[in-house]
Formats: structure tokens, sequence, C-alpha cells
């Protein structure tokens, strides 16, 4: 099961944030896969999954951007009804909490839907879910 970096980027809720975060890591040729901005009064919290970490890292310190990172499992399921909710359930039966979803929203060309997810426990969901896969 595949892991990936995420990226959780600490910013004011003011509009450009977003602008000012894919431009700096656009300018160092650095590719956002994946997304999610969340807004709560003036603060805000940018996502992101991007093809290369290390370059990711620079770019952001060099637009002095405050940043976490964590392991997330990303995981492709079957574009039908019920492959979510089966897989939740095999979660949910080995009392593994999801933090976050995010799920793409288009298919690859398998058609199968790709989702991230994460959690807030200690223990990586990655680690985790490889002792029940």
């Amino acid at each position: 099961m595949p892991k990936a970096k995420q990226f959780s980027v600490s910013h004011e809720n003011r509009p450009g944030m977003l602008a000012e975060i894919a431009k700096a890591l656009g300018d160092q040729k650095v590719n956002i896969l994946s997304c999610l901005t969340t807004t709560s009064g003036t603060e805000g919290t940018t996502h992101l999954l991007v093809d290369n970490v290390n370059k990711a890292k620079k770019a952001l310190a060099a637009a002095q951007l405050s940043y976490t990172e964590a392991d997330v499992l990303h995981v492709e399921l079957p574009n039908k009804p019920g492959a979510l909710g089966k897989f939740a359930m095999k979660l949910a039966d080995n009392n593994i909490g999801v933090r976050y979803r995010r799920e793409a929203l288009q298919e690859d060309h398998c058609g199968a839907h790709r989702i991230r997810l994460g959690q807030g426990s200690p223990h990586s969901i990655v680690g985790e879910w490889r002792t029940i896969s």
C-alpha cells in the first residue's frame, strides 16, 4: 500500500494565500498532486501532496511558509458502489480511525478513484494498514 508525504501549511485566511503557496512551489518546479484548504476565522491550513518532497521542503522554507509533514496512506479503490464503505469498514473493524479523507474528483485510466487518508494518533495509518491488508 503506497504512502505519501503530506505537507500542511499554516497561514492567514486571506485572499491570495493559495496563490502564494502554489507559486512558491511552481517556481521550484514542484507539481501539486492534491490540495485541500480549510479555514476558521483568521487562520487557514492548506494540505498538499506533491511530486517532489525535497524540492517542496526547500520551496516552502524559502518562501517562509510554516508547515508540518505527515505520512498518509494513498489508496486506489474501484469506482463502484460500496467500495469506500467496504474499505472504511475494514479500517473500523481494526480500530483504525480516519481523521480526514480526500478523494480525487476524476477517475484514473484504470477506472479507480484515488483517496488519501490520515489519522491523528501517534501510530501511522500506513503501518497499521500493513498489518490488516
